[in-house]
Formats: structure tokens, C-alpha cells, sequence
């Protein structure tokens, strides 16, 4: 009779596949197992024996497929050091790990870093990073064939690092057209300080004076006898300025 179709068979799994002729592709099986397999032919009487089996093939394993949509974050301004947090796309099933590189560059030849995460992971902060500053990535998937291409390189510029602020502001001296005042220095990057002032309980704030780096006082002249007067400070750099210190409400003496 005719043959209609053929049946191939894997042993073990018995996972099959059916054609008209050879090739015919199996699917489902596990990589690195070894399997044979059997071919059994059916036409309109039925189906028949089963050939001997095949010599022993071990399916391996494919490089994985590129990642995609990687997407690079900067941290916000703060106190805090900067970040950059990425996060892709995983389109393998097969991969072992990820490799990330960062660069100065767009072609990856200066700078270069690599940090490496396990399989499915599809985020990772990178805070080994300075402030404002132009950083380049790329991701790949990497298993025990091999890696897939990389991602198209994407690039993000860092935040820099807003001081922080001061704390404990005290009186020091009060006299009746004077007051000094000190407060606890909290910061490491700060440019100076602004001393702000206001008279009474409910004034206008207004910036009095400054003082530089790591300065941690400031004497307040020319004032009223006898009243009251409120003070805070606030950390500055190139970047910003930080929250305000405590306020400190004291008074010139008659």
C-alpha cells in the first residue's frame, strides 16, 4: 500500500513528530540529554513496526537571543549618592546570566565595567557611579554555548550630590546689638552656608550672610535692643541647596 505519513518517536520522552517525508523535526526535548529515535509509517491499513533505532544525539544548547528594550535611569537629586538603574527586556529561556557592560564611550573602549546577574533578572543598580557624568550600557544574554549579540548601547548622565543639612543650631553669645550662633556641620561637599534672619516671631526670612566651607558660625551685628530674633542655615553647592536647620528663636539683651 502507499505510505501516507511518518512518525518519528524519541526515546526517552517519547516526544513525537509526523510528516509526509523526511527531515522531520522533534521538538520538547531537553538539551544536553541523550536520545534515539524510532520511524514508523502509516497508511490506510494501519500503522506499522517501528525501525531500529537511530544512533544516540545529544540536543545542544543554542547561544540565547539578544535582550531588548534596555532602558537607563539617573537617580534624582539628593543627598544621596547617584545611581543608574537599568531594565530589559529577557527574550531567552536558555540564558545562564546576563552581562552588563558600562562605559565612557559609545564604542565601549574607555571605562569599561562589567557587572554579570543571574538568569531572569531583568533590572540592575549600578552605584559605583560619579556624579554628573555621561555613562554608556549594554546588555547580553550569556549561557555555556555562548553570549547573544549585545543591546544597542543607551546613555545617561548622572545626578550630582546636593549637601546635607545643618543641624543643632544654638546661640552662642547674645549682647544688645549682637548674637552668635553655631550649628553642627553635616555635610562633606558643601560650598558654604546661608544664615537667614528674621525679627520677631512671624518676619520675613532674609539672607544675612554666608560662610564657607566647614564654617560652623556666624555673629549677627547691628541689631535692635532688646528683641526677639530668629536664625536658620542652609548647606549650598553648585548643585543645590539642602533643607534648612532647625530655627533657633533667641533675643538681644536691653
Amino acid at each position: 500500500s502507499a505510505k501516507i505519513s511518518y512518525t518519528v518517536t524519541s526515546s526517552p520522552g517519547g516526544r513525537t513528530a509526523t510528516g509526509a517525508s523526511s527531515p522531520l523535526t522533534v521538538t520538547g526535548l531537553t538539551n544536553g540529554s541523550a536520545y534515539t529515535f524510532t520511524v514508523r509509517a502509516r497508511n490506510a491499513a494501519g500503522l506499522g513496526a517501528a525501525s531500529s533505532a537511530s544512533n544516540s544525539v545529544t540536543p545542544a544548547n543554542a547561544v540565547p537571543a539578544i535582550p531588548s528594550q534596555l532602558v537607563a535611569t539617573a537617580s534624582t537629586l539628593s543627598t544621596s549618592a547617584p545611581t543608574v538603574t537599568l531594565t530589559w527586556r529577557d527574550n531567552s529561556t536558555n540564558e545562564t546570566s546576563f552581562r552588563i557592560q558600562r562605559a565612557t564611550n559609545s564604542v565601549f573602549t574607555t571605562g569599561v565595567t562589567t557587572f554579570t546577574v543571574g538568569t531572569n533578572i531583568r533590572t540592575y543598580t549600578d552605584t559605583a557611579v560619579a556624579q554628573k557624568t555621561t555613562y554608556y550600557y549594554r546588555v547580553q544574554a550569556i549561557n555555556g554555548i555562548g553570549g547573544s549579540a549585545y543591546t544597542a548601547g543607551v546613555s545617561v548622565m548622572t545626578a550630582g550630590r546636593l549637601p546635607l543639612a545643618p543641624t543643632n543650631l544654638r546661640k552662642v553669645t547674645q549682647a544688645s546689638t549682637s548674637i552668635s550662633i553655631r550649628w553642627n556641620d553635616n555635610a562633606n561637599n558643601e560650598s558654604g552656608y546661608y544664615i537667614e534672619r528674621s525679627l520677631g516671631s512671624n518676619g520675613t526670612w532674609s539672607l544675612v550672610g554666608t560662610v564657607g566651607a566647614n564654617g560652623v558660625t556666624y555673629t549677627s551685628s547691628g541689631l535692635t535692643r532688646n528683641r526677639t530674633y530668629r536664625f536658620r542655615v542652609q548647606a549650598y553647592n553648585a548643585d543645590g541647596t539642602s533643607a534648612y536647620s532647625n530655627v533657633l528663636s533667641t533675643f538681644t539683651l536691653p
